[in-house]
């Protein structure tokens, strides 16, 4: 049986989990990440996933452009706009894409 995933929040999950943040006392704050650990938490993520629905394959899909539900709701995720999010998303997605098949 196929698993579909979204691939989006298990970045965010696994992102904002394996990062430290280093506060210089001024306001300022700066995140740190390890990679690696992203990678260890997202493959044991889609363990757990495959292990609770007993499947024994899965898909990983992305956000892209054109999602259907802007056209229903144009104020669809408008209360996110200013929520701050992991800077390693980019490179997650692109190990994502390239190491576990995501689409």
């Amino acid at each position: 049986m196929l698993a579909l995933i979204d691939a989006d929040s298990m970045i965010y999950k696994a992102g904002f989990g394996c990062e430290d943040a280093i506060d210089w006392g001024d306001g300022d704050t700066t995140y740190v990440y390890d990679m690696p650990s992203i990678k260890k938490t997202i493959d044991k993520m889609i363990d757990g996933i495959l292990f609770a629905t007993g499947c024994d394959s899965f898909e990983l899909h992305l956000s892209g452009k054109g999602n259907f539900r802007y056209d229903v709701a144009g104020d669809y995720k408008h209360n996110r706009t200013d929520t701050r999010k992991p800077e390693w998303i980019d490179a997650t997605k692109e190990w994502m894409i390239e190491h576990l098949g995501a689409t």
